[in-house]
């Protein structure tokens, strides 16, 4: 049985809503900036709509710059 006041973690990677977080990613959408910010256990926010400037998003995931 689950506890109750556990943080649940969904897949969100469905929706292709990109936007630039302020760790200067770029995520599909806002709900994996939400979940990258809890698995990493920092603040992390949405800076704006549309992908970071030359970054790109994979499927579900962020991808870091190379």
């Amino acid at each position: 049985e689950r506890d109750r006041d556990a943080p649940v973690l969904e897949h969100y990677g469905h929706n292709e809503n990109p936007v630039c977080a302020t760790d200067g990613n770029s995520y599909n959408n806002p709900c994996l900036v939400r979940e990258a910010s809890c698995m990493k256990q920092e603040q992390i926010d949405v800076k704006h709509l549309g992908r970071c400037p030359g970054k790109k998003a994979a499927l579900g995931k962020l991808i870091s710059s190379f």
